[in-house]
């Protein structure tokens, strides 16, 4: 919001296909309008994540990151900082796997499930992620031998913590 304001102009999308997913949000407008509970469906009791108003804000959302990603330099920086938060997080629950559970601990993650991303499968639905964008990454850009090794180390890393987790259905997806 801060990179939009910043600029002082939006802009939108020419193609007709990315235009087409505003229907998303009025679809599920009018669909809350005519529901028998159109109070719940539009807002709902705060903490539901299909209402109107969370799709709404949710759109909002993806069209600000388009606002803001739409150069090769700033993807590259994206996918660096997501890289480097991987390879920390990666590390951290590594030595713990390796030195213990009370290593780097304290009280906040009491047993080897508990970590710092969420769950235990949200683990693993993180690692089939990293699968799938450094598989990307390595086969379809042109880029530095360094940063094709970086890919590979971290490929490998989420292959490891997808075989420790053993999550089924993200095989089933990575399949």
């Amino acid at each position: 919001i801060l990179f939009v304001l910043k600029k002082g102009s939006i802009s939108y999308p020419k193609n007709w296909a990315i235009l087409t997913l505003l229907l998303v949000p009025a679809v599920t407008f009018i669909s809350a309008i005519f529901s028998g509970s159109t109070q719940t469906s539009l807002i709902g009791y705060g903490v539901e994540l299909d209402t109107s108003f969370i799709i709404f804000i949710l759109f909002v959302l993806m069209f600000l990151v388009m606002q803001m990603f739409n150069s090769h330099k700033k993807i590259f920086y994206a996918y660096a900082a997501f890289a480097i938060s991987i390879f920390i997080l990666f590390l951290f629950h590594g030595s713990r796997f390796l030195f213990g559970v009370d290593f780097l601990s304290g009280e906040s993650f009491p047993l080897i499930t508990t970590n710092t991303f969420g769950k235990w499968n949200d683990l693993a639905i993180f690692s089939g992620l990293i699968v799938i964008l450094s598989s990307l990454l390595i086969e379809t850009t042109r880029t530095s031998r360094s940063i094709k090794t970086a890919a590979v180390v971290l490929f490998a890393l989420s292959l490891i913590y997808l075989a420790i987790v053993n999550f089924f259905i993200v095989w089933v997806i990575l399949g």
